[in-house]
């Protein structure tokens, strides 16, 4: 099997591919840090399997995701991700990816994962799917906070947490200006007009909180 990993936690995806080595004695793998060079490896030879993290700093995953799949749309692609695949998954799962899993699974799952994946068959987590079964039961309206970008939602579940601007700013290493903005688009997309509006859908859509 040939193996393309796109995180820019170089470890993270050695290890990834170290599981898989043990299953696939003769795997064919490359770590790719930048996801721009991963890219390009990608155009430029054929892979079994592509592993995308959606969390790398300059880039959004979710055009990543769909600037591989303009480019070869039969391309099988599984999103490995620390975020919580019940929030995240389903924009993800929309665009085309086969799969997505988070990293703290254990290697059990991650190999199961795979292995749906190259049977022709889109993973989908316990968690996910307890979700979705939810939705369908209480004929749920799609999530509001799919609207959201990876970036927004981070920001989003701190202020749902009580954080004010000042305290985001610091944690996440971005300018004052830049929460604000990020907050104003998060209420607009959210159609909420305040912090307690937005804790308020966070609690009714179980969006998992920082602590």
């Amino acid at each position: 099997m040939k193996l393309l990993i796109i995180d820019d936690h170089f470890i993270i995806g050695a290890g990834f591919a170290l599981v898989l080595k043990n299953e696939y004695p003769d795997l064919d793998s490359e770590v790719i840090s930048n996801p721009e060079l991963g890219f390009e490896m990608f155009a430029e030879n054929e892979y079994d399997l592509v592993v995308i993290d959606i969390n790398m700093p300059n880039i959004d995953a979710r055009q990543l995701l769909s600037k591989l799949l303009l480019k070869k749309p039969h391309s099988k692609v599984l999103v490995f991700s620390v975020y919580p695949e019940s929030i995240y998954a389903k924009p993800f799962l929309q665009l085309g990816a086969k799969g997505f899993l988070n990293k703290e699974s254990k290697e059990s799952e991650i190999i199961r994962a795979v292995k749906t994946i190259l049977d022709g068959n889109i993973f989908m987590g316990e968690g996910l799917k307890k979700k979705l079964t939810e939705d369908l039961i209480f004929n749920r309206t799609d999530n509001p906070f799919d609207k959201l970008s990876n970036r927004e939602l981070e920001i989003c579940s701190y202020i749902a947490k009580g954080f004010r601007t000042s305290e985001i700013s610091t944690i996440l290493s971005l300018g004052v200006s830049t929460i604000s903005t990020h907050k104003s688009r998060i209420f607009e997309k959210l159609a909420v007009k305040k912090d307690v509006d937005l804790q308020s859908l966070a609690k009714q859509y179980k969006i998992p909180l920082h602590q």
